[in-house]
């Protein structure tokens, strides 16, 4: 379903900003960014870190190029921010990421917690 759901773009001009938080301050991590259509590539860029990328590697068994990937490190909030937008009138698309590094110990807000709907 992942190569179905995504944030669009309609252009360079329209650009998101991502922020990944709760990460240990100052540490380093490595970013995947998932950019498909369907059966085609994403058409996106990313900015990470003031470096600015297109896919260039194949994922899930795949031809297309649509996954970019990022050395950052997280600032002394522990969080990382970037830019998504498609790389021209075609339009664009953001699927997912996957972020690999040290986390910070999960500690829950609540102590027990129901939902009921």
């Amino acid at each position: 379903s992942m190569l179905e759901s995504y944030v669009s773009s309609d252009g360079a001009d329209d650009t998101y900003t991502f922020t990944i938080s709760g990460l240990k301050k100052n540490e380093p991590y490595t970013l995947y960014l998932y950019s498909a259509k369907g059966d085609t590539d994403g058409n996106a860029v990313f900015t990470v870190g003031g470096v600015t990328k297109a896919p260039d590697e194949t994922w899930n068994l795949r031809e297309k190029k649509v996954l970019t990937r990022f050395d950052a490190v997280s600032d002394s909030e522990g969080r990382i921010s970037g830019t998504f937008a498609a790389a021209d009138a075609a339009g664009g698309a953001f699927n997912g990421l996957t972020i690999v590094g040290s986390f910070p110990d999960f500690v829950p807000r609540w102590g027990m917690r129901i939902v009921v709907r």
